[in-house]
């Protein structure tokens, strides 16, 4: 029993081996499957001129694998990367393949490409050497180098001294290459000058054909010119004296010194003033000093004792030297009247007299003696004919001279000016209508002289119509009114002379004074001083209706009635 128990073992040993036996020989083990084969793709691509096939490829881990590379007609192969191969006549062939990888391959024409060169420019730079680059390119990529010659010529930059020439130069663009850089020397300077320019051009290319031979090269002006000073002159004034002669002396300034000295030429022209009497005529040159920014023009003036108004004379600067500008070309001098103006009264026109009840009772009243209508010229040389009351008026022609018929209307022989035979002044006439120099038109008041404006010049008229009063004054002047050309505003006092108290509605005797407004007033030439409690810069004017006096503002519009001369 015992020998039974250890074969039956034995047998059960034996029949396991047979059956491991077994299962190696069909290609399994106890343990399970043997794993498959590792594999990768190979992608290919071709540019322009040329294709590569397959264009994809699986291939097994650490094997190569092969692609064909055919270039088009007229093409060759250039270059065939990727996946570590190597191209051997037309097939390329990879290394031991271990992952995903990319094939590219390009070509290149096998026709010779076209060589150009590019405009360039530079700034010059002040002083030493600046390189001016020019870019020149081939079309295509060539398959070995392509050399060609340049050469520089002169256009409005000069070979020497704003540039240096080259002659036979040589240009060498390596193949596989498609630019290269030709370099010309450009010489700084500090001149101040226009950007100049020259010619580069190809020539003789070997490897490529001639496209763009001639470039410009453009050497940028980067220096400026200095700032050059201006000259100006000022106004100026001086008191003309009684006899002799004063200088008026007019400042010629620079806005900065000027790089030596500067020259001006000046002339004198009459304004209201007249060289020979009021002053003696001057041109000449002015210079200013190099380390000096200021000189002086003087203007011999001509002392009188005539009672007159200011006048003015210009002094014109021009044909400055070319170290400065021109500023301020045009200055006025003005010759300031010393002579005290003593000019007689007219009377009021007040030629009745009243009591503490009714007005324009005869005179005398004897409950109130001594009124204003018992004295003066209303009293002792009250005739109408010649003006109202005390009034003596002549009537004048167009060239100054008394009409012959004094009594004549203006309708039927007009005048167009007027002497106060008691003050001495000579005032205009105006003419009928709305239309014309002298008809009745409103003004601004402007005086742009800066004396005895009250601190404000007033407002000029911008329309072209010369509708302010200093404008005005000038036109008037300009025809020569009645013969003479110093027709000026009048002060207010002077204005005030023209009232008639005892009439009114108008205050100023029409008879001698016909076509004028009764409802506005006239301007005079004396500012308000009183600006702060008026509220706007203002001046006086004589009320045509009442003959009162009245502040304005400058920029209403008012009518004038001229003035010259006096006692």
């Amino acid at each position: 029993m015992y020998c039974n128990f250890r074969m039956s073992r034995y047998v059960a040993v034996v029949v396991a081996v047979i059956f491991s036996l077994a299962l190696a020989s069909c290609g399994g083990s106890g343990g399970g499957e043997e794993d498959a084969t590792t594999s990768y793709t190979v992608t290919a691509s071709a540019g322009v001129g040329g294709s590569i096939s397959p264009t994809s490829a699986t291939v097994n881990s650490g094997a190569t694998a092969n692609f064909t590379v055919t270039p088009d007609s007229g093409s060759s192969t250039n270059t065939v990367i990727g996946c570590g191969g190597a191209l051997v006549g037309t097939t390329y062939t990879t290394a031991a393949v271990t992952a995903n990888c990319t094939i590219t391959a390009s070509f290149v024409s096998n026709a010779l490409p076209t060589i150009s060169i590019d405009d360039a420019s530079v700034s010059e730079g002040d002083s030493g050497i600046t390189n001016l680059n020019f870019t020149v390119t081939l079309s295509a990529p060539a398959s070995g180098s392509v050399n060609v010659n340049y050469a520089t010529s002169d256009g409005s930059a000069t070979a020497g001294s704003d540039y240096t020439a080259v002659s036979n130069g040589t240009l060498i663009i390596t193949a596989g290459n498609t630019s290269a850089t030709v370099t010309v020397n450009i010489s700084g300077d500090t001149d101040v000058e226009t950007n100049e320019a020259f010619t580069l051009t190809l020539s003789n290319p070997a490897g490529a054909t001639l496209g763009t031979a001639a470039a410009t090269g453009t050497i940028n002006n980067d220096d400026s010119a200095p700032v050059l000073p201006t000259i100006s002159i000022s106004d100026a004034s001086v008191t003309e004296g009684n006899s002799g002669t004063a200088n008026l002396n007019f400042t010629v300034t620079l806005s900065a010194l000027a790089n030596g000295n500067v020259s001006v030429f000046f002339a004198t022209s009459d304004g209201s003033a007249t060289a020979g009497s009021d002053y003696i005529a001057s041109t000449g040159t002015l210079t200013i000093a190099a380390a000096s920014t200021s000189a002086t023009i003087s203007v011999s003036i001509t002392g009188d004792t005539n009672v007159e108004s200011d006048e003015t004379l210009i002094l014109t600067l021009s044909n400055p030297s070319g170290n400065a500008l021109l500023g301020t070309a045009v200055a006025t001098g003005t010759i300031l009247n010393d002579e005290i103006i003593t000019q007689a009264l007219n009377d009021t026109g007040i030629t009745t007299c009243s009591d503490n009840a009714v007005n324009r009772l005869s005179c005398p009243q004897i409950t109130h003696p001594g009124q204003d209508a018992e004295y003066g010229r209303d009293a002792t040389a009250n005739d109408d004919s010649d003006g109202h009351a005390g009034f003596n008026f002549t009537k004048l022609d167009s060239s100054g001279s008394p009409l012959t018929n004094q009594a004549v209307s203006y309708t039927t022989t007009s005048w167009d000016c007027v002497q106060d035979n008691v003050t001495g002044l000579f005032w205009e006439v105006k003419t009928p209508g709305f239309s014309g120099l002298r008809s009745s038109i409103t003004y601004t008041w402007y005086n742009s002289t800066g004396i005895n404006d009250g601190g404000d010049a007033g407002t000029a008229d911008s329309s072209g119509g010369g509708l302010d009063t200093e404008k005005y004054v000038a036109a008037v002047n300009a025809v020569g009114l009645c013969g003479q050309n110093d027709w000026r505003l009048p002060t207010v006092a002077e204005l005030l002379s023209l009232a008639d108290i005892g009439t009114r509605n108008p205050a100023i005797d029409a008879g001698f004074f016909p076509n004028g407004s009764a409802i506005s007033g006239y301007w005079s030439a004396s500012p308000n001083p009183d600006t702060a409690s008026f509220g706007l810069p203002s001046a006086w004017i004589l009320g045509a209706l009442q003959g009162n006096v009245i502040a304005r503002s400058k920029s209403t519009r008012n009518y004038v009635r001229l003035v010259r001369g006096g006692n």
